[in-house]
């Protein structure tokens, strides 16, 4: 093997764009540091607002259609039931 592949290796390494900073080294100043908390803050609260939103609507929906149902529940839907005339026998009979 040459050497070629080892220098080409340490060459790549030195000039590596993704390597991590060296130790004391910022990658951002620190008034871009307050921003980026600052803004991950606010997106946090929009979406926790947004969020509670979507709940109390989707339960107010299904409280609404729990509620209807239970009003306009026919007794006489069930397949199963036997049906009796106004005499009180049985349909059929």
């Amino acid at each position: 093997m040459s050497d070629h592949g080892a220098e080409h290796g340490a060459t790549a390494v030195a000039t590596d764009p993704h390597a991590a900073p060296a130790p004391g080294e910022l990658r951002f100043e620190k008034q871009e540091l307050e921003s980026f908390v600052a803004d991950d803050t606010q997106a946090g609260r929009a979406i926790g607002q947004l969020l509670a939103f979507l709940f109390c609507v989707l339960l107010f929906l299904m409280v609404s259609a729990t509620i209807w149902t239970a009003k306009h529940q026919n007794i006489n839907d069930d397949p199963f039931a036997i049906l009796y005339q106004n005499d009180g026998h049985a349909a059929g009979h």
